[in-house]
């Protein structure tokens, strides 16, 4: 009844702690569109990146900026406002556990891809990741165990309610300050139009609905390279998903080079890209997560010791890693040489990994169909598909007279 109740942990000293221990909490996020993630828990900190609906977000309860505190007595009048499908049992311990209107953020588990959006931190106020735990119709940050995970939405309190109200207006009024005579001069024709949009913004509503028509020229370079990434992991990742399967069903041993075959700079430069790409990613407290499939056991898979580059073993573990990034869209993940790296490798060798995928396979499926030999043979063995120059076929008649 709700999203997967998957217990995360965090290394500190050396040693895998629960979640719980921690003091931390698991919310599931309610909307129609996207959520903001702010830099501060205020609606007037800058927005630093989205999470999609039915993403987990891991962290802890946080005041805002206006009220340090809310009471905890709960008034009649505002458990009339709420849904009436709600039992009274449901309805008090989702209440009681709403006493903060922000929850700082420790990790985010993307639930499709593109779930999280680049979290951009910002250094100035400390390089805090906050989301705003509930707006004024009820969408927002549901905690796990205690709040309906779907159905009925639960409103805030008349306390954090009023909270979120003066938070709205104290972020319009300072907006509105910071504009330029200059630009409230050309804009005063749109001024009744802008006013109801920022007050969507400043926070009654941090569902974001509908992409923004006017964006950022930094956006749109960062838009276009996930987009760049995305193609170009694709398209390295999928023929080597192709030639592992092919290898596995051949019988081949997990410590093989399959990529033996390709020209040696060509294999170090692929070889130090799967590196670094799986050594980005292998961090247990990355701020954006994969969340595991039914009946995946995280700590054997990542407990491995370092396989051949290469090998199945190897190029599993680039597979796995590849389909995560591209369901999660966690790159933040990857500096800036990664990325660039990925995009140009794929632009200028996808098509040399191909092709030697295609001859590969074609000789693993030639040899499948050849009687079996004493020894085994290679992959170079497989590779040759063809007679060397100058050899001439035996004879299919027999020389010897019969008896």
């Amino acid at each position: 009844d709700g999203a997967p109740s998957s217990s995360p942990s965090f290394r500190a000293n050396g040693e895998e702690v629960p979640a719980a221990e921690l003091g931390l909490k698991r919310y599931l996020v309610r909307c129609e569109g996207r959520w903001r993630v702010r830099s501060a828990p205020s609606l007037n900190s800058k927005v630093i990146g989205t999470i999609a609906n039915g993403t987990i977000v891991v962290g802890e309860d946080c005041s805002g900026e206006i009220l340090t505190e809310a009471p905890l007595d709960l008034q009649l009048s505002e458990l009339m406002q709420q849904d009436s499908s709600l039992s009274p049992e449901a309805l008090n311990k989702a209440l009681e556990s709403l006493t903060t209107l922000w929850v700082k953020v420790t990790r985010f588990e993307a639930q499709e891809p593109v779930g999280v959006s680049d979290i951009r931190r910002d250094s100035a106020t400390g390089g805090g990741i906050y989301c705003l735990r509930r707006n004024a119709v009820g969408y927002g940050l549901y905690q796990e165990d205690t709040e309906p995970q779907k159905g009925a939405l639960i409103h805030l309190p008349q306390a954090l309610a009023l909270e979120l109200r003066l938070d709205a207006q104290r972020a319009a009024t300072e907006r509105n300050e910071d504009v330029s005579l200059t630009w409230k001069l050309l804009g005063a024709a749109e001024s009744f139009g802008r006013f109801f949009s920022s007050t969507e913004e400043a926070g009654f509503s941090e569902d974001i609905k509908t992409p923004s028509s006017r964006r950022k020229p930094e956006d749109l370079f960062e838009l276009k390279q996930r987009e760049q990434l995305k193609k170009a992991m694709a398209s390295l990742r999928a023929p080597l998903a192709e030639l592992v399967d092919k290898a596995t069903k051949a019988g081949m041993d997990e410590n093989t080079d399959l990529l033996m075959a390709l020209p040696k700079d060509l294999s170090r430069r692929f070889a130090r890209l799967r590196g670094s790409i799986l050594g980005a990613t292998k961090n247990a407290n990355a701020l954006v997560v994969r969340s595991p499939d039914p009946g995946e056991d995280v700590e054997e898979a990542t407990s491995l010791p370092r396989a051949v580059d290469g090998s199945i073993k190897e190029l599993s573990s680039f597979i796995a890693c590849s389909e995560a990034l591209e369901r999660s869209g966690a790159w933040s993940c990857l500096d800036t040489k990664n990325r660039q790296e990925v995009i140009a490798f794929s632009s200028s060798h996808a098509t040399d990994i191909q092709k030697h995928v295609r001859i590969s396979c074609k000789g693993m499926k030639e040899d499948a169909t050849q009687p079996s030999t004493p020894s085994a043979p290679g992959l170079i063995d497989l590779l040759e598909t063809k007679p060397p120059r100058g050899y001439a076929a035996p004879s299919t008649t027999s020389s010897v007279p019969p008896l």
